[in-house]
């Protein structure tokens, strides 16, 4: 049995095409707005599979603010989810006479991680110039990790870049 959960970003799903039966897009940002068209021929925000955003969905301030205000009870239920998905997956395999079955979760969100900051980004007073965005999904992640001992990496991240991803943002 193999369940992968990650993190990543819509745009980045347009280059993957998404098995119905084995792959599962949630949105954890608060709006989905991205036109990419993925193999499939949809765009990707027609194949999201579950809206979490209106809980996972960044209000805060800061990050750290963020990851502070998020709701036990809401990423207990989130946790209760993920592990439901793994539930059904061992049910599956189970009545599949033991047949390995790969199950993919992807948390999604805008931010391309990889990319350094547009000049709109550091005009916003977002960012400094020069510096690589960062993003509530990894927060959520860090949530994940800290309270569940749950590992979720990015998804399809360069080895060179893993230190900007998975760097420590407070």
């Amino acid at each position: 049995m193999s369940l992968h959960i990650y993190t990543s970003y819509f745009a980045k799903m347009a280059s993957r095409e998404k098995d119905d039966d084995n792959d599962i897009y949630i949105q954890v940002s608060r709006s989905a707005g991205c036109s990419k068209i993925s193999p499939s021929g949809k765009k990707v925000t027609d194949e999201i599979d579950e809206d979490f955003g209106y809980f996972l969905g960044n209000y805060s301030d800061t990050l750290e603010d963020y990851y502070n205000n998020l709701d036990k009870e809401d990423m207990d239920w989130f946790y209760g989810y993920l592990c439901d998905v793994k539930k059904f997956l061992d049910e599956d395999i189970a009545d599949n006479n033991g047949e390995d079955i790969e199950m993919n979760v992807f948390l999604l969100c805008h931010e391309n991680l990889e990319k350094l900051c547009t000049a709109e980004d550091v005009k916003s007073g977002a960012y400094k110039k020069g510096e690589y965005k960062r993003c509530h999904r990894r927060v959520i992640a860090k949530y994940m990790k800290d309270n569940y001992g749950l590992y979720i990496p990015e998804y399809d991240i360069k080895k060179e870049n893993e230190e900007i991803v998975y760097r420590n943002y407070f």
